[in-house]
């Protein structure tokens, strides 16, 4: 009876030693470059092109998020976007009116919830030469 309490007593060390082998480490995930924003404020016939270029260190896929503010002072915040590769430029549409002054803030954000530092870009908005 010893000698079966000793195995399943061996078998259990054996099996939990086996799983703590086996135990994955955290996930380490690096978050994303603060976005780069770029403009030329020109308002074409569905907004504001806006170019954006945002690295993963990883490789993650990101979603950005940006908060205008014109000189008026009330933010539009545009809701997060579709996933898109890091480090490929993307292109924006924002409807920004007024035409002026805009302070432009974003946010990236990757495929685990890693966020970026947020960036800022003064931004002027104007009507298309005739």
């Amino acid at each position: 009876m010893k000698k079966l309490r000793n195995l399943t007593l061996l078998a259990t060390l054996l099996v939990l030693t086996s799983l703590a082998g086996c135990a994955k480490l955290p996930m380490e995930n690096e978050p994303p470059s603060a976005p780069v924003l770029t403009s030329d404020g020109i308002v074409g016939p569905f907004g504001v092109e806006i170019s954006v270029l945002v690295d993963d260190p990883d490789g993650d896929m990101v979603t950005l998020q940006i908060q205008a503010t014109p000189a008026s002072g009330v933010p539009q915040t545009f809701s997060w976007t579709s996933f898109f590769a890091s480090g490929q430029e993307e292109v924006f549409l924002l409807n920004l009116n007024p035409v002026g002054s805009w302070v432009l803030t974003a946010t990236a954000r990757d495929e685990i919830d890693e966020e970026s530092a947020s960036s800022t870009t003064n931004l002027t908005v104007a009507l298309p030469r005739p």
